[in-house]
C-alpha cells in the first residue's frame, strides 16, 4: 500500500515568502529510477569537487614548503585538478538541473496538480532553494521505503553539490 506524504514547499515571490502543501501519494518506477540517476551524477560531482578542494591545498602546501621536485609535484597537481575538472564538466549539471525539473513535473503531474506555475522551470530555478527540491523529490518517490532508508536517502541529497 503507498503512503502519502505531506510537503510544505517554501518559495519566494519577489522578496516575499510563500509556502504550497503538497501531497503525493503516487510514484511510478520512472520516478524512482530516474532519482536514482540524477542523485548518481550528483555524487560524482561532489566527490570531485571534494577532491579538487584537497589538490588545491596540496598544491599551496607544495608552494609554502618547496620540497624537492616541488615544482614537478605542482605540475602533476595542476594536471589532475585539469582532469577532475573536466570530468566534471563532461558530466553536464546544466542537463542534471533540467533533468530535476522534469522528474519534478512529471511527479506532480502524477498526482493530479495543474497550477501552472508548477510547470515552470524559472519558478523552481528561481525560487525554490535546490535544497528543497531536492529534499521533497527524495522524500516524495522514496516514502514508500522503510523509515530508516528514507532518512538515509534524505541525508545524501542533503549533502549533494549540484544543489544549485
Amino acid at each position: 500500500m503507498s503512503k502519502e506524504i505531506e510537503y510544505t514547499l517554501k518559495y519566494r515571490e519577489k522578496g516575499e515568502k510563500k509556502t504550497i502543501d503538497l501531497k503525493i501519494d503516487f510514484s511510478s518506477n520512472y520516478c524512482i529510477r530516474k532519482l536514482n540517476e540524477i542523485m548518481q551524477v550528483t555524487e560524482k560531482v561532489r566527490l570531485s569537487w571534494s577532491r579538487m578542494q584537497g589538490l588545491a591545498a596540496k598544491k599551496s602546501a607544495l608552494k609554502t614548503e618547496q620540497p624537492t621536485g616541488y615544482k614537478e609535484l605542482i605540475k602533476a597537481t595542476d594536471k589532475e585538478i585539469r582532469e577532475l575538472t573536466e570530468e566534471t564538466l563532461a558530466l553536464n549539471g546544466v542537463e542534471i538541473l533540467k533533468e530535476r525539473f522534469e522528474l519534478t513535473k512529471q511527479l506532480l503531474e502524477d498526482n493530479g496538480y495543474r497550477e501552472e506555475f508548477l510547470f515552470d522551470y524559472d519558478f523552481w530555478d528561481r525560487q525554490v532553494d535546490p535544497l528543497d527540491n531536492i529534499e521533497f523529490l527524495a522524500l516524495a518517490i522514496y516514502k514508500d521505503l522503510d523509515e530508516k532508508k528514507n532518512k538515509e536517502t534524505t541525508s545524501l541529497t542533503s549533502r549533494t553539490s549540484l544543489a544549485h
